[in-house]
């Protein structure tokens, strides 16, 4: 017993102590009077509420501490990142962000890379939102993270380690079981349900910035923006005129009512900033 209370801790004696007063209420039930009776349904009243504020005290407990382990992780994966500099080229980078009428987002990125060396251990992205998002939605943000093969079939999860840095955005790292050989190549699938991502976008109407940067050059990169059904936008290219060689902006209606526009970039260098601004035109269904 006492080997399982310290295994399970704070739930496991809650469950124990609600299990006794509900064994006592019962015998109250069958052998007391109607003041026994009464008496301990009050008493178990006030326990159950104080066992529950006990388990939501230990769950807030535990929020804590996973949120400090998921900041030491990024923070050291960081250190490590640097420091062996691991070589990778961007083959391609596809990413779709599906934006409904509530703001809510699904983002799905494709990355398709070259391995230059034999300690890539994690691979380091980072996703933003283009408002300052209260905690508690933030906290409603879900990553998955699979391995494609050559011919784009979607392979088992991989572990993954998120984390908000202080800038609003959210770090994801996706850890490799074993390091990739050098001149291998990877492909992951990364889809992010977003509650809210797109808030200011589809209820203030106010632009929203939809972009690219990467630490390394990449060979090709394509965004595509998928708006609600009969929903309209007002565009513009940002880090590129649109008819500067090597990028592309269009706005195609598709056959279901949904507006999408795609940017692409060939031969994209390293740190710089490319994408489309949009802003939702008024009178857009609610």
């Amino acid at each position: 017993m006492d080997e399982y209370i310290s295994e399970e801790g704070t739930p496991a004696i809650a469950k124990a102590v609600l299990g006794i007063m509900s064994f006592a209420v019962l015998l109250g039930a069958i052998m007391g009077n109607l003041a026994v009776k009464a008496g301990a349904l009050a008493a178990s009243i006030v326990i159950v509420m104080g066992l529950a504020m006990l388990l939501l005290a230990d769950r807030r407990k535990l929020i804590r501490s996973a949120a400090i382990k998921d900041r030491l992780v990024s923070r050291y994966c960081g250190i490590i990142f640097d420091e062996l500099n691991p070589s990778f080229r961007i083959i391609t980078c596809r990413q779709v962000s599906i934006i409904e009428r509530n703001g809510d987002t699904k983002e799905k990125t494709t990355l398709h890379a070259k391995v230059e060396c034999d300690h890539l251990y994690f691979f380091r992205l980072r996703f933003a939102s283009r408002w300052d998002q209260p905690v508690k939605q933030r906290e409603k943000v879900k990553v998955e993270v699979r391995g494609m093969s050559a011919s784009d079939i979607p392979g088992t999860s991989m572990n993954v380690t998120q984390f908000w840095m202080p800038d609003g955005r959210l770090e994801v790292l996706v850890h490799f079981p074993a390091p990739p050989k050098s001149n291998s190549e990877i492909r992951i699938d990364i889809v992010a349900d977003w509650p809210g991502k797109s808030i200011p976008l589809m209820r203030h109407e106010v632009p929203d910035d939809f972009v690219f940067r990467f630490e390394h050059p990449v060979t090709f990169a394509q965004y595509k923006v998928v708006l609600p059904t009969s929903c309209e936008a007002y565009y513009e290219a940002i880090g590129f005129d649109e008819d500067e060689n090597g990028y592309l902006l269009s706005k195609t209606d598709e056959s279901d009512g949904r507006t999408q526009f795609v940017f692409e970039i060939f031969d994209m260098p390293a740190d710089k900033q490319v994408g489309v601004r949009l802003q939702l035109k008024k009178g857009a269904p609610p």
